[in-house]
C-alpha cells in the first residue's frame, strides 16, 4: 500500500511539472498578431454586395444602479452601438437584473442621443465612441483637478 501511495505522489508531481512546462511556452514565446482591417473589408465586405459578415449579439448586464452607475452602462451601450461594422449585423442587448427605473431612464435618453452620436462619429472617423471617454482624453487639465471638486 505505500509504495502505492508513492507511485500516485510521483505520477502526480510529474503531471504537475508537464502541466506547468506547458503554460510557460505562451510566456516565452509569445505570439503577436495583428488585424489588417483592409484585407478584413476586402474579403465580407465587398462592394454591390451583401456584407458576408456573420451577425453580433452583444450582451450588456447591470444589477444595481448604486453600484454601477447608469452612466458607465449608457457609455457601453453607444460604444457597441457605434461600432465599424455593418448597422444590420450587430445587435446590443441589455439585461437589467434589478428592474432599476433609473437605469430604464438613463438608456431611454442613451437611445436618443445614440440616433446623433453615431452618425457623428462614423462621419469624422471618431474612435473613442464613448462620449465620457473622448471627453476625458481631450481634457488636457485632469491632472490638475481641485480635490475639493471630487467627492
Amino acid at each position: 500500500m505505500p509504495t502505492h501511495c508513492g507511485l500516485t505522489s510521483v505520477i502526480c508531481e510529474v503531471w504537475f511539472a508537464l502541466s506547468w512546462i506547458l503554460d510557460q511556452f505562451p510566456k516565452w514565446y509569445p505570439i503577436n498578431r495583428e488585424t489588417y482591417l483592409d484585407r478584413l473589408a476586402l474579403r465580407f465586405d465587398r462592394e454591390g454586395e451583401p456584407s458576408q459578415l456573420v451577425p453580433v449579439d452583444v450582451f450588456v448586464s447591470t444589477v444595481d444602479p448604486l453600484k454601477e452607475p447608469p452612466l458607465i452602462t449608457a457609455n457601453t451601450v453607444l460604444s457597441i452601438l457605434a461600432v465599424d461594422y455593418p448597422v444590420d449585423k450587430v445587435s446590443c442587448y441589455v439585461s437589467d437584473d434589478g428592474s432599476a427605473m433609473l437605469t430604464f431612464e438613463a438608456l431611454s435618453e442613451t437611445a436618443e442621443f445614440a440616433k446623433k452620436w453615431v452618425p457623428f462619429c462614423k462621419k469624422h472617423s471618431i474612435e473613442a465612441t464613448s462620449s465620457g471617454i473622448l471627453l476625458l482624453t481631450e481634457d488636457r487639465l485632469l491632472e490638475r483637478q481641485n480635490s475639493t471638486f471630487i467627492r
